[in-house]
């Protein structure tokens, strides 16, 4: 994971040169923007993707992320909210929302959602890459490690994503457990 964030912008707004109406493409640059961190140019073009189609979730979901990421947690909420609702309650979104729901303070509905998820496991897959975002909110950096940890043993697919670049880990960074988790799957 290179973390080469200009090249990665730069290549998705070429794509989206190409096919402007694309909504993938259109959440990718949303998606980019909030892992390079450019929260108000993440939020410009989320608030035109979802102009353009209202029932594209990922549209909302990366939306939420950059509204998070810029501090505007009741915009985050309310976008993701709609995600789940969209996304016929996708675990991958509904603990983005008991993340942002950690983040923002509101403790009471992070537990709800990580209960929520619990009982969702019994039946179908949650990632705990996933769940470690909302303890990692919560300031629970154990909790958070051990389902990163989980996460890799699961071989999650966004494990080197978040690990390399997801600002909900930076307060987990400087912590020995996961600076060698990060070495183990290859992130410098």
């Amino acid at each position: 994971m290179k973390r080469r964030f200009a090249e990665a912008l730069s290549e998705v707004k070429r794509a989206l040169d190409l096919d402007p109406l694309s909504l993938h493409m259109n959440a990718a640059l949303v998606m980019a923007c909030y892992f390079a961190r450019h929260y108000e140019e993440g939020i410009e073009h989320g608030r035109k993707t979802v102009e353009t189609d209202a029932n594209f979730y990922l549209g909302h979901h990366y939306l939420g992320l950059a509204y998070a990421g810029h501090g505007q947690y009741s915009e985050a909420v309310e976008a993701m909210q709609k995600a789940v609702v969209l996304s016929s309650n996708s675990t991958l979104t509904l603990a983005a929302l008991g993340a942002v729901f950690a983040f923002w303070g509101k403790a009471e509905e992070a537990r709800k959602i990580l209960t929520e998820l619990e009982l969702l496991s019994r039946r179908k897959y949650v990632s705990q890459t996933s769940v470690a975002a909302i303890y990692a909110g919560l300031g629970e950096n154990d909790r958070a490690l051990t389902c990163l940890e989980q996460g890799c043993a699961d071989r999650c697919n966004w494990l080197p994503h978040f690990v390399a670049t997801d600002a909900r880990f930076d307060r987990l960074r400087e912590e020995a457990r996961f600076q060698d988790l990060a070495r183990r799957i290859g992130i410098a």
